[in-house]
């Protein structure tokens, strides 16, 4: 994955040489700087969200069974961006 990632960045990087992409390559270029900052204060929140559900789940007595920090931040990240199908990570044989 890692090589995929510095092979488009080269190619990116590389492709400012004609004129016509010059343009498009810099503004990828700013967005992304720009980005940053935002994607950072992203995933503090959902890192403060994926505490919350474990403390809520803690306090009505839900365990999640076999679900570790990541798992949650997981389920946290997915629910923010719309995807509210859990079933997968809930036990049905706790229910």
């Amino acid at each position: 994955m890692a090589i995929t990632i510095s092979g488009f960045l080269k190619l990116s990087y590389l492709a400012r040489i004609w004129t016509e992409l010059s343009f498009l390559v810099q503004m990828l270029i700013t967005v992304f700087m720009k980005l940053r900052i935002f994607a950072f204060y992203f995933l503090m929140v959902i890192g403060a969200f994926s505490v919350l559900i474990k403390i809520v789940a803690k306090e009505i007595g839900f365990i999640y069974d076999g679900i570790d920090k990541a798992g949650i931040f997981v389920m946290a990240l997915r629910q923010s961006l719309g995807d509210g199908d859990t079933g997968s990570l809930i036990d049905k044989s706790n229910l």
